[in-house]
């Protein structure tokens, strides 16, 4: 399921994130926009993606509405053990032990994961851990098999396979975003540059509000030294008001600080850099600051 709108665009393309870290950091940025971040996910409970399904039962449990406790019943029958182990663990967050009658048939799941998070509801405990996210994935179109595969080859940072796992996803489906995108992320990876920058550029021609796309096109060119072209598409992304889009944001302004050091700009990089933490505090992502920060410090600031 495509999203919608530019800010499901966002989330779609987070949680699609080849990095586990980073889909599950895109997963609890959502949930900690509440309703609204359960909203936007509503969608996804019926994806063909069971990696869209599974996190989307996570935000829906860790934003705490109850309201929409009822649309994680139909994964409890999910054919993935994964997606249903996470709505047994979602309706636990959100219902405790009224979870029980519901979730109490699965203690027979073949999944010994799932029967013991079903005994967990039951005995209403309240901290859960994590199952993990393995890298399978389901039978659909060649075009998503060959992708989720450059997916896991692009985790494992086996970037060369990854790249051609991806052309063979885009020679199926030549326009799909998600395809060229990641396709420029290996080329980026393996330090072709030129030929990433094209990638993005087609990406970008079809989702042209995307932020994480256009993020990632405006830090290659700060890395191939197109600082004029970098710090216009930085600009393009600070000029947006979406909150959902506050990381990208904070990033950008990282870039930007970058960019005033190579300028000998050091006032208007501590004012960049400034912004860059402060926004990365206020959405509270741990990961998020220490990125920032690390990258700070290799300046000597």
């Amino acid at each position: 399921m495509a999203p919608e709108h530019a800010s499901q665009e966002h989330i779609y393309l987070n949680l699609f994130s080849p990095d586990k870290n980073i889909r599950a950091e895109a997963a609890a940025g959502l949930a900690a926009a509440g309703e609204e971040g359960a909203k936007l996910v509503l969608p996804l409970l019926s994806d063909t993606r069971w990696v869209l399904r599974y996190r989307a039962a996570e935000v829906l449990g860790r934003s705490g509405c109850r309201t929409y406790a009822k649309e994680l019943l139909p994964l409890l029958s999910d054919e993935k053990d994964h997606v249903r182990y996470m709505a047994v663990k979602s309706l636990g967050f959100l219902c405790g032990n009224e979870a029980a009658p519901v979730v109490r048939p699965l203690l027979s799941d073949e999944n010994p994961f799932v029967v013991r998070k079903v005994r967990e509801v039951l005995n209403g405990a309240e901290n859960y851990a994590d199952a993990e996210e393995n890298s399978g994935t389901e039978k659909n179109s060649d075009a998503e098999r060959y992708f989720s595969e450059g997916v896991v080859l692009y985790g494992k940072q086996e970037f060369a396979a990854a790249e051609s796992a991806f052309l063979h996803a885009a020679g199926e489906n030549g326009d799909n975003p998600n395809y060229l995108c990641y396709l420029a992320l290996c080329r980026k990876a393996l330090g072709r540059d030129e030929d990433a920058r094209s990638c993005f550029a087609d990406a970008l021609r079809t989702l042209p509000e995307s932020v994480f796309v256009r993020y990632e096109y405006a830090d290659l060119l700060l890395r191939m030294g197109e600082h004029n072209a970098a710090a216009a598409e930085f600009s393009r992304i600070l000029s947006g008001t979406d909150p959902e889009n506050l990381c990208w944001r904070a990033l950008s302004h990282l870039g930007c600080g970058i960019l005033h050091l190579e300028a000998d700009n050091l006032e208007s990089a501590i004012q960049a850099f400034s912004s860059a933490e402060a926004l990365a505090s206020e959405i509270g992502d741990a990961a998020l600051c220490a990125r920032i920060g690390s990258e700070i410090e290799k300046y000597g600031l």
